[in-house]
C-alpha cells in the first residue's frame, strides 16, 4: 500500500463510523476469464490461456459480443467450475465495521449481455458460503459504478475502472493485480493487492488501528493471515 493511498485511507476512518465497499465479482472474486477462454478454444480450435487475454479479449481475435456469449454460458452452464478467491472469515468480519456489498455489472434486461447469469451468479454465492454478502447490480451501458453508486472503497479488477477513479478524490481503489490490468500505476487514490483477501486485510487493519486510536478495541489481523492473503 503507497503512503499517500495510506493516509487517504487512514483519513476516511478517522472521519467515519463505517465505510461504504464495493467488491467486484467478475475478475476479482469470481475467476471467470479461464472459463471463458476454455470455451472460446473449445469453439475455435485454439489453444489459448488466460494470460495471453488482454483486458477486451481483441488480441484473442474475439470481440466484445462472442466473449459475452462465453461469459454468459459458462455462468449459466459452468459456474461450478468458476474458481472463487476471497477469504471469508475476512469479509465476515469486515461487515461489523462497514457496509460490505458486491457490486456486479449485470443486465436484468438485456440477454445479448450477461443475459441469464444473475439466478446462476446467487447459487454460485450460496455454493460458496458468500450469499451473506448483499448483491448491488449495475445495469451496463446505463449505470456507472462511480457515478451513480456512492461507495467509498473499491475493490475491482477493472483498467477501465482505475483510469476512471483518478478523478474522484473521494473515492479509493484496490486494484486486485492480473496481467491484463498490470500497467496501471499506483496513484493517490489506487494500490495493487494480490487480490481481495489482501484488500479484506488492510481495511480491516486499518480500521483496528483507529479503533485503537479511539480507544474502542485492540483486536489485528493474524500474521498467518495476512502472508496468506499476499500471496
Amino acid at each position: 500500500m503507497n503512503s499517500e493511498f495510506k493516509e487517504k485511507l487512514r483519513e476516511m476512518l478517522r472521519s467515519s463510523d463505517g465505510l461504504k465497499v464495493a467488491f467486484d465479482l467478475d475478475g476479482t472474486h469470481a475467476l471467470v476469464r479461464p472459463v471463458m477462454v476454455t470455451r472460446l478454444n473449445a469453439e475455435k480450435g485454439t489453444a489459448y490461456t488466460d494470460h495471453d487475454a488482454d483486458w477486451d479479449f481483441k488480441n484473442l481475435d474475439s470481440n466484445y459480443v462472442e466473449m459475452m456469449r462465453h461469459y454468459s454460458d459458462a455462468w449459466k452452464h459452468q459456474w461450478r467450475d468458476i474458481p472463487f478467491e476471497g477469504y471469508l472469515e475476512l469479509m465476515r468480519e469486515l461487515s461489523k465495521f462497514h457496509d460490505v456489498d458486491i457490486l456486479t455489472e449485470r443486465s436484468k434486461h438485456d440477454e445479448r449481455i450477461t443475459g441469464g447469469t444473475i439466478e446462476a451468479m446467487h447459487e454460485y454465492l450460496r455454493h460458496h458460503g458468500a450469499d451473506f454478502l448483499h448483491v448491488e447490480l449495475c445495469e451496463p451501458g446505463e449505470q456507472d459504478k462511480l457515478k451513480t453508486f456512492d461507495y467509498q472503497v473499491y475493490v475491482d479488477d477493472s483498467p477501465s475502472l482505475a483510469k476512471k477513479i483518478e478523478a474522484f478524490e473521494n473515492k479509493l481503489l484496490f486494484l486486485p493485480n492480473r496481467k491484463y490490468n498490470e500497467c496501471v500505476p499506483e496513484r493517490k487514490n489506487i494500490t495493487k493487492v494480490c487480490g481481495p483477501g489482501e484488500a479484506a486485510a488492510i481495511l480491516l487493519d486499518e480500521t483496528f488501528r483507529e479503533l485503537r486510536r479511539r480507544g474502542q478495541a485492540n483486536g489485528q489481523v493474524s500474521e498467518q493471515i495476512r502472508l496468506r492473503t499476499s500471496k
